[in-house]
């Protein structure tokens, strides 16, 4: 099967759409994460997160640097608070080229996946030029596929909620600006139906 990155005929990998790491804090003692359907409250046990056969293993593994940098900035050194305690975060002192190709990686990997979490997101033209940018590993000048991100607080705390994952909304590119949107509209209604569960969204 071709590798949708390097686009050679080689063994595909079971990649992660999301990567392991942010599924960490959902896993209860079994090592699952607890789905809940919005439209249909179905409910479901994931483990290992939503994973397809996309990449081979030298791919896989160039994208896995970018991911372990992120996890070990983002979880081993603690940058992101467990509070929110101000409107907004700044961070300084990260490395540009391997902060934003590791966004672009999950970016691209959503646009491309057929499962049904990742089904709003279509970056058309962009998806092929985010790859040829992923195989250079060249992250672009800061104006190119700038992002932002917003954090999940607890409706009746400051607490960040590591432990939700949402699916994405969907996108919009304006001169190259990519902005991803989650569906917040069932937040405080979700958070009061899982109670103390820990969950990953669909």
């Amino acid at each position: 099967m071709f590798c949708r990155l390097c686009l050679n005929d080689r063994e595909l990998c079971g990649s992660h759409i999301i990567p392991e790491f942010f599924y960490r804090p959902t896993y209860d003692t079994k090592h699952r994460a607890y789905e809940l359907e919005l439209a249909t409250f179905g409910e479901r046990y994931l483990q290992k997160g939503y994973r397809e056969a996309l990449l081979c293993k030298p791919y896989e593994d160039k994208i896995g640097k970018h991911e372990a940098y992120v996890a070990q900035m983002w979880y081993q050194q603690g940058v992101l608070p467990d509070e929110m305690l101000a409107d907004s975060l700044v961070i300084c002192g990260l490395d540009y080229a391997r902060f934003k190709l590791f966004h672009l990686s999950v970016l691209w990997r959503a646009s491309i996946s057929t499962g049904r979490m990742f089904e709003r997101i279509a970056l058309d033209a962009d998806a092929e030029r985010i790859r040829q940018m992923l195989l250079s590993e060249d992250p672009g000048d800061e104006d190119q596929y700038g992002f932002f991100a917003e954090v999940l607080v607890d409706d009746a705390s400051p607490r960040v909620l590591h432990e939700l994952i949402m699916q994405p909304l969907g996108h919009a590119t304006v001169a190259n600006w990519v902005r991803i949107g989650s569906d917040s509209s069932g937040q405080t209604s979700a958070n009061r139906r899982l109670a103390n569960r820990r969950a990953a969204w669909p």
